[in-house]
């Protein structure tokens, strides 16, 4: 529980005159450094970095209670919204204020149940690709990296439902795109934890790469809106649906679309590849967890609509349970649009408050054997000898409040059809003599060294 009532009395890192704590962080592991702080200083502590003083919170309650007060008492860190912003990416995810709830309204109409519904064929058409990609593989038992091929199924999940364009990375093994977005979310997060500005007054080659991945993702993202404009009938896709609201009458202009259209792309090919690879590498090792799954997308066979998902109740457990541990959104930056209190303490307008998501699943006070990937405690009725501490409001993997994730359904939707293909057609095993996997931050937390082996079940 937070108890100091004063800023400046909670207990945090010393730092250095003008920098701050600046170079203590390393962005890479950014994550794991201020992690790492909370089991030193507690649940609430205070770091600097420059001028900017943040709070940083891992009590689940203190969390939740900010993320309510959003966008009214709190708001993303200012910096993200001028990075978006200089970048020209300002979509729904960076946007603040009464462009947020303009913005908000436009992108939930895509994600309704009915476009979902219609997508989902083609939805499971992708997954089979990934299984007829893997096949090769798990005949020869070659060991590859899975990352590489989940990212591709995840961007040409996110164009199709986004343009209603096939791009079909997966059979066809063009990587541009993905290239591209690889760049951006990493680069973004560079510049938002930049003591200073830098890129305004000297750009290098990191800096140059990055504005020419925006320039080619505008420049797609603008003829797709072209392509789009003159489509008869109900939208088809979620650009679609953007062109129509602004026919309605909303106050969006091209920019506006384009914005979002890539604030999409970077959201869906990314937090979706990277829960799917870590989900795929506890399989690996977790034998008895695998057959199950295994048994389980035995019984309920080929997925051709979601009530077909519903079935698949184990591997929602082990989607939960990835995402307890490796959530790729272990940190939120936010700061105080006003003066607000959080408990007891006193939050000054213009404070930095990182929330610390993941940190609270990882702590026994929290979960039973919360370090441990046990997918079961997630099952109904729960073994509560085995588990009786479970605080499942701790898990917020999509966020919480008036701005959680509205691709939550899609991505859920995408990643569980594509781990039922994949279990029901292959055995899992990490490679031999691979390199562990660890965890990198740039902006989500992403997998290294995803390096599977296959064996084909069918």
């Amino acid at each position: 529980m937070i108890s100091a009532a004063i800023l400046s009395e909670l207990p945090g890192p010393r730092g250095l005159p003008l920098l701050g704590n600046a170079l203590q962080l390393d962005p890479a592991r950014l994550h794991l450094d201020l992690e790492a702080w909370a089991d030193r200083y507690g649940p609430c502590y205070r770091f600097r970095l420059g001028r900017q003083t943040f709070v940083a919170l891992a009590a689940p309650d203190r969390i939740l209670e900010v993320l309510r007060d959003r966008p009214d008492g709190f708001r993303r860190l200012r910096a993200i919204e001028t990075v978006n912003g200089e970048l020209g990416v300002h979509g729904v995810f960076s946007a603040e204020g009464e462009r947020w709830y303009r913005h908000r309204q436009l992108v939930m109409k895509g994600f309704d149940r009915t476009q979902l519904q219609a997508f989902f064929p083609r939805l499971a058409a992708i997954a089979r690709r990934l299984v007829r990609r893997w096949e090769p593989a798990a005949r020869t038992g070659l060991s590859f990296d899975a990352h590489t091929d989940l990212t591709r199924y995840t961007v040409d999940v996110t164009t199709d439902f986004v343009f209603g364009c096939d791009l079909n990375t997966l059979e066809q093994g063009s990587d541009e795109l993905q290239r591209h977005l690889e760049l951006i979310l990493p680069m973004i997060n560079r510049r938002v934890n930049a003591p200073f500005p830098y890129w305004r007054y000297w750009k290098g080659g990191a800096d140059r790469d990055l504005e020419q991945a925006v320039a080619a993702l505008k420049e797609l993202c603008g003829d797709f809106l072209v392509a789009n404009e003159t489509a008869a009938g109900p939208p088809a896709n979620l650009l679609q649906g953007f062109v129509a609201a602004r026919n309605e009458g909303g106050a969006f202009g091209a920019e506006d679309l384009v914005g979002n259209a890539i604030t999409m792309l970077l959201a869906g090919e990314d937090t979706s590849a990277h829960t799917l690879a870590w989900a795929i590498l506890y399989l690996a090792v977790e034998a008895a967890a695998q057959r199950r799954a295994q048994a389980e997308a035995d019984v309920v066979g080929p997925i051709s609509e979601p009530r077909d998902l519903e079935r698949l109740t184990f591997l929602d457990a082990v989607l939960m349970e990835t995402m307890r541990l490796k959530s790729v959104a272990p940190v939120l930056f936010l700061e105080a649009r006003r003066d607000r209190s959080i408990g007891t303490l006193r939050i000054p307008q213009g404070t930095g408050v990182i929330a610390l998501l993941r940190h609270p699943c990882l702590l026994e006070g929290q979960f039973s054997g919360a370090r441990s990937f046990a997918p079961e405690r997630w099952e109904q009725p729960r073994d509560t000898r085995r588990y009786p501490i479970h605080h499942k409001p701790a898990l917020m993997p999509f966020g919480a409040g008036p701005r959680f994730c509205p691709g939550r359904q899609l991505a859920w939707f995408e990643m569980k059809l594509a781990l039922a293909a994949l279990v029901r057609s292959f055995r899992l095993e990490l490679a031999p003599g691979a390199p562990p996997p660890a965890e990198r931050f740039g902006f989500t937390m992403t997998p290294s060294h995803v390096q599977i082996r296959l064996g084909m079940r069918r």
